[in-house]
């Protein structure tokens, strides 16, 4: 990342000092090797003063079948029936599913309705599977309360987040976080919740996700959602670049070598756990070119009933290829929007200012 010419022509001097500074503290960060919170840890409500007037937050776990969790009388646990099983692609003899904790966001004094009529909007947070949570717990990026607070504010229904597990230790890989997803949307469905009333939105690593939990449940042949929006989607874990999206390093937040690294940890790439339970000894090289890994390769134009998918991606973005094929190969099913001079993330920086407030507002309006 070189940083002499970092600028692009619709940055505000606003934009140009918040994205000097960023990549200057990303220069000191470090991968997130070594430590995960168990579902308790990950149960924790956020501080009511981070919590917006007029929006209230609750919490609780979804344990699947056969899976033991003791988390305490103080958290509320849902208990899901043997009927709801993981898909046999979501199967492996290494990573076993484990409880979820989730948090729902909703307007204070909105009228309850029946389940069956009721709309949700299933949000799913970045951070290249290896870090973030919906409550900002631990978190030092993106503030996922303001932003997922305001999206309640203005919805219709409520908004579900699980706090999926993280890929940063071997027992949390892939494909650890999909089995999360996968059971926290069936607990939706066993409460009443119609598929058709049910809005994925996903950023980054989690608009990766939200792509791939629909296409597994078009392969498990359950109705799919009303609709999709992703923001900035890390659908290609290959990183083969098209010569665009190399050119876009000088100006990007983050280095490609980051998003890699996430990559190699999620993917359990052979030499990046220094100490490898026995387990996971042997543990052989993924397809990255899958569409359960890179939803890039889900062939949604063959999917008669893909439900309509909203992409909203910075066009100074690394990681804008995978948007720009899914539309380029679904037009008609997969809307591109593109925001000038939008690195990745952009949508959670607060010195985007208005840039920043109209891709939530154009994802809101979307899943109206």
């Amino acid at each position: 990342m070189n940083s002499s010419g970092l600028s692009r022509p619709s940055w505000t001097p606003e934009i140009e000092a918040g994205v000097r500074a960023f990549r200057d503290a990303v220069k000191s960060s470090h991968r997130q090797i070594g430590a995960a919170a168990s579902p308790t840890e990950r149960a924790t409500l956020p501080r009511s003063e981070n919590i917006p007037d007029g929006v209230a937050v609750d919490g609780f776990v979804v344990v699947p079948h056969g899976v033991h969790f003791a988390g305490g009388d103080a958290i509320k646990t849902v208990q899901l029936p043997k009927s709801v099983v993981l898909p046999p692609q979501l199967h492996g003899p290494r990573i076993a599913p484990d409880a979820v904790p989730c948090f729902t966001y909703e307007r204070k004094g909105r009228s309850g309705t029946k389940p069956e009529e009721t709309n949700v909007i299933f949000f799913v947070h970045g951070g290249g599977n290896v870090a973030g949570h919906p409550a900002d717990y631990g978190t030092p990026g993106p503030r996922w309360v303001p932003a997922i607070s305001n999206l309640a504010k203005r919805f219709d229904g409520f908004v579900v987040a699980p706090s999926y597990r993280l890929a940063s230790v071997p027992e949390n890989t892939y494909p650890a976080n999909l089995q999360d997803l996968w059971f926290a949307y069936q607990y939706l469905l066993n409460q009443g919740y119609q598929p058709k009333n049910i809005r994925l939105v996903g950023e980054s690593a989690g608009g990766n996700s939200v792509l791939i939990i629909t296409y597994l449940l078009h392969l498990y042949g359950q109705g799919l959602p009303h609709s999709i929006a992703a923001f900035g989607p890390a659908a290609d874990h290959t990183y083969e670049l098209s010569d665009y999206a190399k050119a876009q390093a000088d100006v990007d937040i983050l280095p490609i070598q980051g998003h890699m690294s996430a990559s190699d940890q999620w993917l359990l790439e052979p030499g990046t756990f220094p100490d490898l339970p026995d387990r996971f000894i042997g543990a052989g090289a993924r397809d990255r070119k899958s569409p359960l890994i890179s939803a890039m390769h889900i062939p949604i134009k063959d999917i008669d009933d893909w439900p309509r998918t909203l992409i909203i991606a910075g066009n100074a973005d690394q990681l804008i290829d995978p948007s720009r094929v899914m539309h380029h190969e679904a037009p008609g099913k997969v809307e591109l929007r593109e925001t000038e001079g939008g690195v990745h993330g952009f949508w959670q920086l607060p010195f985007y200012g208005q840039v920043k407030d109209k891709a939530w507002a154009d994802v809101l309006d979307f899943a109206r």
